[in-house]
């Protein structure tokens, strides 16, 4: 689950490669690497601003304003792994302390983002802990505006009864590719966009 800078020179990606202790991570974190001058990339590296030992960190997505959307699973009260969707941004060549997004919420779980190379959209799924994420995962949307971020809404024409979910565009912004009944599905992105943008002004 790679995501590369819109430059092509920075790459952010799962691994769960051991610790310096020796201690090997049952759950994901995140890593990075640099593409050298020499067209060569470097040695990975944890982004230790955001990765821990405890914790699920994955599924990350790069804009080209440096802000990073990704993935993380956490244990509840009952033990449950619950997962919300999170975001830091690029500063001086590392990630800035991470918080929580603000479209993500405690009443679901979230999580695939993609976020647009500008910044000004992002997709991702949302399904009921409680029903099953299989019988409940559907694509959702939510812009960027002046004050934040708009109320995420259903991809209906896109979600289906079973799982929908893996969200990505095509390089040229013109295709919105996904899962959808285990088949990958591709549909024109600019009326999904226009479908669920909210009024401005």
């Amino acid at each position: 689950e790679p995501t590369v800078s819109t430059d092509g020179r920075l790459m952010v990606f799962n691994s769960r490669r051991p610790y310096p202790d020796g201690r090997v991570p049952e759950f994901n974190d995140l890593w990075m690497s640099r593409l050298g001058t020499d067209g060569i990339w470097g040695e990975p590296s944890r982004v230790e601003t955001i990765t821990t030992f405890e914790h699920e960190e994955s599924y990350p997505t790069l804009s080209g304003t440096g802000e990073l959307v990704y993935l993380t699973g956490y244990p509840d009260e009952g033990g449950t792994i619950r997962y919300d969707l999170y975001h830091a941004r690029l500063q001086g060549g590392s990630f800035g302390p991470p918080e929580r997004h603000p479209i993500s919420t405690r009443r679901w779980g979230e999580g695939d983002p993609w976020l647009s190379a500008d910044g000004s959209f992002l997709i991702f799924t949302r399904w009921d802990h409680a029903a099953g994420w299989a019988e409940t995962t559907d694509l959702y949307i939510s812009f960027r505006q002046a004050d934040g971020w708009s109320e995420p809404t259903a991809l209906t024409e896109l979600n289906s009864d079973g799982p929908d979910f893996g969200a990505a565009v095509s390089p040229d912004g013109q295709w919105l590719h996904y899962r959808r009944d285990s088949r990958f599905r591709s549909v024109a992105l600019q009326p999904v966009l226009d479908r669920h943008r909210p009024p401005s002004g």
